[in-house]
């Protein structure tokens, strides 16, 4: 069986290539953010503050989840994911562990967290 060569240029056939692969890989990332329900549905940590539970460079697969469904408990509370509070916020997102949550006056969950 003989395969027809469509396109004989090499930088064509490699940019179609790289098209088609960065197509895949778009196609998996927004795929897997709207199965999961999140933005963001993989992140790398950055910093030791989860150690020993992460270590820095792990990757977490993060779920978006209603905020009324976290369980933030003293020992073992969900590890949440959340922008960067505040003035500084840099649209840096931080990742804790939820140990105690209060609802506000304005009627918002507010999340305690350690991490």
């Amino acid at each position: 069986m003989k395969v027809r060569v469509v396109f004989k240029n090499e930088t064509i056939q490699t940019v179609i290539l790289m098209a088609i692969m960065i197509a895949g890989v778009a196609t998996f990332w927004f795929g897997l953010g709207i199965v999961l329900r999140t933005e963001y549905p993989l992140l790398a940590v950055i910093s030791k503050s989860m150690l020993p539970t992460l270590n820095v460079g792990d990757y977490i697969v993060v779920q978006g989840v209603n905020a009324s469904e976290i369980k933030a408990e003293k020992i073992i509370g969900d590890i949440i994911v959340f922008p960067s509070p505040g003035p500084r916020n840099s649209g840096e997102l931080i990742v804790h562990r939820a140990i105690g949550k209060t609802r506000g006056n304005d009627g918002e969950l507010y999340f305690q967290t350690r991490g």
